[in-house]
């Protein structure tokens, strides 16, 4: 491992602790496959209620998406940019 790199995720969380950001200015994590704390406590729920009710819960999506999550999406966006 010493002939390895340390991946930059814990120093870019290091980094965000020292800075200051401005208030009301949003940061979007787009870190991949390193979440920094658990989902909240509903969606866990929710994960749980689909993987143990939906036979489906595993499969891949359709490739484009889920047409009504794909207009949620667009429409909380919309609003929020």
């Amino acid at each position: 491992m010493a002939r390895t790199a340390r991946p930059p995720i814990m120093e870019v969380r290091r980094w965000l602790v020292e800075t200051p950001l401005p208030p009301g200015l949003p940061l979007l994590d787009f870190s991949q496959a390193a979440p920094a704390d658990p989902p909240p406590e509903p969606l866990r729920a929710a994960m749980a209620e689909a993987a143990l009710g939906d036979p489906a819960a595993h499969l891949y999506g359709p490739v484009l998406g889920l047409p009504a999550l794909r207009e949620r999406v667009a429409a909380e966006w919309s609003a929020a940019y």
